[in-house]
């Protein structure tokens, strides 16, 4: 299973979100079963590189070791310039 390297993003809103994809990742979310399991950010290429793949559910490690495995639940695009702005991971029964 392809694996994806992400990091949590402590601090949320819009703000943050253009400041997280001016440094090349995008903005988003762990969840699953009614409840959100972690805010993060994947680097856009990374991402791209997954997707190109067609895989849809792979595994995201964050920077403590902690996996979860997820399934691409939801890609938002931005209107003009045709690229994610945001994912929705769905978190996979271990």
């Amino acid at each position: 299973m392809t694996r994806i390297k992400a990091e949590r993003r402590e601090k949320l809103g819009k703000e943050n979100a253009k400041k997280i994809r001016k440094q090349s990742y995008i903005p988003a979310v762990i969840y699953g079963q009614g409840k959100v399991y972690e805010h993060i950010k994947v680097k856009y290429g990374d991402m791209m590189k997954v997707l190109k793949e067609g895989a849809t559910n792979f595994e995201i490690e964050l920077e403590d070791g902690k996996i979860y495995k997820v399934r691409l639940q939801d890609v938002q695009i931005h209107p003009v310039l045709d690229q994610p702005i945001h994912f929705d991971f769905y978190k996979l029964n271990d």
